[in-house]
């Protein structure tokens, strides 16, 4: 009979620890026919609910391809390199009701939201929870909440931002400053605070600015949970300068 031939790995899996001689930790291995067939090893399962995560966690079709590893910089590019190397070191390091938050602050175009995506798909791949919202996308889901015949509550929707290890809340700062919605992302940060897990905020502004747009109480919560180590993203507009 001839040698069970391994199968090239899936896209963003990862060799288990103890490595299976038979599929290498890919969870599946192609037979005599060259077609691929699961392992009864356990990795193909794992393998599926990584690619489920990724699936279901709220990221955009736009965004889905956003990888750490194509994030990319120019040679001699020191700022960009740092961002990814600590992006990557967050991910590694991350604990369920451990980890400390990120503040990621930059100028429009400057990939905050690439790496942002790239985190969150990591954490997923190691088997955590996590979703991404856009806040201006939320506040207009929780506005819509209030119609009658809605298919949504605002309480729905409140502890859907809650439950998952790692939050994604993105362009914080973008959306006019009402008291509704400063008090929305109050309960929202405040929420995940109290419960200890992790979120992460993208935003375009400094940190008096968004203290100024968010409140006092907001950017308290805030500063406190979120490291402040994270390197600035530079000015250049990174969405731009890849389009051409």
């Amino acid at each position: 009979m001839a040698a069970k031939k391994k199968a090239k790995p899936a896209s963003g899996s990862t060799a288990a620890s103890a490595v299976c001689e038979r599929c290498g930790g890919y969870g599946y291995y192609l037979d005599e026919g060259n077609i691929a067939r699961p392992c009864d090893c356990g990795m193909y399962e794992q393998v599926v609910r990584r690619g489920s995560r990724v699936r279901n966690s709220g990221i955009p079709v736009r965004f889905m391809d956003k990888e750490l590893d194509t994030f990319q910089h120019q040679k001699g590019d020191r700022t960009r390199a740092q961002i990814v190397q600590a992006a990557r070191a967050y991910a590694r390091s991350f604990r369920k009701d451990e980890s400390e938050g990120l503040l990621l602050r930059g100028k429009p175009g400057s990939g905050k939201t690439h790496i942002a995506v790239g985190i969150l798909k990591e954490v997923l791949r190691r088997g955590f929870t996590g979703h991404y919202t856009n806040f201006n996308d939320l506040l207009s889901r929780l506005r819509d909440s209030y119609n009658r015949g809605s298919l949504e509550s605002e309480a729905e929707l409140l502890a859907e931002m809650e439950e998952s290890d790692l939050l994604v809340l993105d362009d914080v700062g973008a959306e006019s400053a009402t008291n509704w919605v400063r008090d929305r992302l109050y309960l929202i940060v405040n929420r995940r605070y109290e419960s200890a897990r992790a979120l992460l905020v993208t935003t375009n502004c400094g940190e008096e600015q968004l203290r100024a747009h968010v409140g006092e109480r907001t950017a308290s919560r805030l500063y406190e949970m979120c490291s402040q180590d994270f390197p600035l993203f530079p000015d250049q507009d990174y969405r731009l300068a890849n389009l051409r």
